[in-house]
């Protein structure tokens, strides 16, 4: 490789990295966009020491906990009953809910995969190979081929 063609080089692994990692942003967005908002009424989660988790995680809402003889709709402030997070984890809150350990009926909302966003993050998965792997394998190999270039050249003087 001629050292007056290496910025071209240089420009093409660049542009060829940031077309792979804007690729994969972009099909990353995608995926959650195709997302379903689903409903999950009754539920039944096991809580042990006022914790639980939910069956499915992206969770949006957290609409009721209950037992057989109370209910808790108030959720994530100071005075609730429980908290949540999107991951699914839930924590009753002892001093306004009381709480047994036992099962819990639950229902929430949670983005559902669709088969959409499960085809999209498997190109993902299989895209990022390519970028973690191949690209610094090419610009390694190319590095060395212009070091190989040089010492041979350095050889080849005229006398």
């Amino acid at each position: 490789m001629e050292l007056n063609k290496l910025n071209g080089f240089t420009l093409l692994i660049v542009m060829v990295g940031m077309v792979l990692g804007i690729g994969v942003l972009v099909l990353d967005q995608f995926g959650t966009a195709t997302k379903e908002n689903t409903s999950v009424v009754n539920e039944s989660v096991a809580f042990v020491a006022a914790a639980g988790t939910s069956t499915y995680d992206d969770v949006l809402t957290m609409v009721e906990i209950s037992n057989q003889s109370i209910s808790c709709t108030t959720f994530n402030s100071a005075n609730s009953c429980a908290n949540w997070t999107t991951a699914g984890a839930l924590v009753l809150n002892d001093s306004t809910f009381p709480v047994t350990t036992g099962n819990y009926n639950v229902s929430y909302t949670y983005d559902a995969d669709t088969t959409a966003t499960t085809t999209v993050a498997s190109v993902v998965t299989g895209i990022t190979p390519l970028a973690s792997t191949w690209i610094p394998l090419i610009i390694t190999i190319a590095v060395l081929a212009i070091i190989l270039t040089l010492v041979i050249r350095s050889f080849n003087t005229k006398r």
